[in-house]
């Protein structure tokens, strides 16, 4: 049963990895998912689908959409599939063609190093731009400041006007409230200064002749009483 099965996984192996050396294929395998775990440790489910292209300098993987290359092994540059698109090619065609194809081999280096350069001035251009929005808005944000300031210190000298304004009219509102309370002042002295009524004098003549006319009315009334009687009080 194992000389049968241990055959058929061998074929197996060779159909899917293409090559001939299947433990050195699984040994190279496990060197290099490891490598890149270590290399790209914040990706999450990183799943190792099927080893692409490999050369002595330049190694790269399919994660689900994405390509990671590994460039001596001390840098992993990520990919889209839609952006960059690499053949499938087996471990014994990449040393077979060593020989024959290292100018293919080097310009595929010289292309993900170019690629890479691209990325690095792309970025850069970014964060220029970022920069340079950032500025701008800083700018914004101190040109308002400085308009703000501005209008604050005329607000400021306004007041101050219309301080020094209200200490003039507190000023005349005193000397005009002196003024009116002195005169409230004479005016009352005035009330209270007392007046010698005159007295008028009496007109003694008429009385006199109202007295004698009443005097006479009776000594009349009188006589002519007495007359009836025949007697009369006051004579000749």
């Amino acid at each position: 049963m194992t000389a049968v099965v241990v055959p058929l996984c061998l074929c197996i192996f060779r159909s899917v990895l293409g090559c001939s050396d299947v433990w050195g294929c699984c040994a190279t395998m496990i060197l290099k998912f490891r490598i890149c775990l270590r290399f790209s440790g914040h990706l999450q489910d990183l799943r190792f689908i099927k080893l692409l292209f490999s050369t002595v300098k330049v190694t790269v993987w399919r994660v689900e959409r994405k390509i990671l290359v590994l460039v001596d092994e001390s840098q992993v540059i990520e990919r889209d599939l839609d952006t960059l698109y690499i053949p499938c090619a087996s471990e014994q065609r990449a040393k077979s063609a060593m020989k024959t194809t290292s100018e293919n081999s080097s310009s595929s280096t010289f292309t993900f190093e170019s690629d890479s350069t691209n990325d690095f001035t792309h970025k850069n251009n970014w964060f220029e731009y970022q920069k340079e929005v950032i500025e701008n808005e800083i700018e914004e944000m101190l040109i308002k400041y400085r308009n703000c300031f501005d209008y604050l210190q005329k607000v400021f000298h306004q007041v101050n006007l219309l301080q020094e304004e209200n200490l003039k009219l507190r000023d005349e509102h005193l000397d005009l409230s002196i003024l009116v309370s002195a005169k409230e002042n004479d005016l009352i002295s005035e009330k209270e200064v007392v007046v010698v009524p005159k007295v008028k004098k009496k007109d003694s003549g008429g009385e006199i002749q109202v007295e004698v006319y009443k005097q006479g009315t009776r000594k009349t009334e009188l006589c002519n009483k007495w007359e009836e009687t025949g007697e009369c009080t006051y004579g000749d």
